[in-house]
């Protein structure tokens, strides 16, 4: 199996999601959480699964719908390197523009 990594954001990202959700229902949480981590195994192993969109975040990022979250992720790295993770509620351009930038900046630490 392929493997998978969040950046710094998208567990900030995964864990407000989750103890949000917990807040109102632990059961709810977990089966959250559940989809979630298949979500992402799925990605791994078939990272060109997922949309462009361009009208919000460079073409070599792809989003996959996952529950109510948008999960957004570079299916060109090795491992698999998840960026975000938005409620599809949330106003996407912002956010989006934010954890590629932020992703940018941790390939050029990790580069360093």
């Amino acid at each position: 199996m392929k493997s998978y990594r969040l950046s710094y954001e998208a567990r900030q990202d995964y864990f407000e999601a989750f103890d949000y959700i917990a807040g109102h229902s632990l059961r709810a949480a977990l089966k959250w959480e559940d989809r979630m981590l298949e979500a992402f195994d799925h990605l791994a192993e078939w990272p060109q699964t997922g949309r462009i969109r361009p009208e919000y975040a460079p073409n070599h990022l792809r989003f996959w719908v996952a529950e109510e979250y948008l999960v957004v992720y570079d299916p060109s790295s090795d491992p698999l390197a998840i960026i975000g993770i938005i409620h599809g509620a949330q106003d996407l351009a912002p956010l989006i523009s934010r954890r590629s930038s932020d992703y940018a900046k941790e390939l050029e630490d990790d580069h360093a």
